[in-house]
């Protein structure tokens, strides 16, 4: 360090210690304001980084998610009404046509006296405004017919016709040759019918009110 002679002054040589002193001060000091400086130059760094805003992370589902599963209800169940629970369905197994073929024979013994059977009972299960025909058979011009037929449970009015020209006549359109002259569930064609002329012949059961089992025989002498 250089020694600045500043000449004599009271202290007696204190002077030289002075301007040592001196020197050293401000060195200090810009020492101090190095330091400081660069503390605030950290600080002021540290102030920007807090204060830039933070991304936000954004979150994305993994191909691994499922969707949650929507319980579903079941339909409703469908009870049918008491009228369609109590409606018998139509049947004409082999026990109703015995059963109606026993009916029918009791009858013939009052209705049909003395007459044989045209082939064999006939008939089926039919709905409401429903018919069966029989098997063609040859009406003879030299006898008369009679016609009984009956029906089971659910059908309240039988109805009968006797058809000419079957198989010569486009169905539907062959001429009626008798009816019957009965009501309720058991139908006949009666008194002894007899033919004009002979030919090839049906009868038809028709069930005008209700469905059921109907069948009928045919009779002639």
């Amino acid at each position: 360090m250089k020694t600045v002679d500043i000449g004599p002054d009271r202290t007696g040589g204190r002077g030289e210690l002075r301007e040592r002193r001196g020197v050293t001060g401000y060195h200090a000091l810009g020492v101090a304001v190095v330091v400081g400086l660069g503390v605030a130059l950290v600080a002021s760094g540290c102030r920007k980084k807090n204060k830039d805003p933070v991304a936000p992370t954004a979150t994305y589902p993994s191909a691994s998610t499922t969707a949650p599963l929507v319980p579903v209800a079941p339909p409703p169940a469908v009870t049918p009404s008491a009228s369609a629970a109590s409606e018998p369905v139509p049947v004409f197994d082999e026990a109703t046509k015995l059963a109606l073929g026993a009916m029918i024979d009791a009858r013939a013994t009052k209705e049909a006296p003395g007459m044989k059977p045209v082939g064999e009972l006939f008939g089926g299960a039919v709905p409401s405004g429903g018919q069966v025909e029989s098997p063609l058979f040859m009406v003879e011009q030299a006898k008369c017919y009679i016609v009984l037929a009956q029906a089971g449970l659910g059908v309240t009015e039988l109805d009968i016709k006797l058809l000419g020209g079957a198989g010569l006549v486009a169905p539907g359109f062959e001429p009626i040759l008798a009816v019957d002259n009965t009501s309720g569930s058991a139908a006949a064609i009666t008194p002894c019918w007899r033919p004009l002329l002979g030919g090839p012949s049906k009868v038809s059961l028709l069930a005008r009110t209700g469905a059921g089992a109907v069948a009928a025989k045919i009779y002639a002498k």
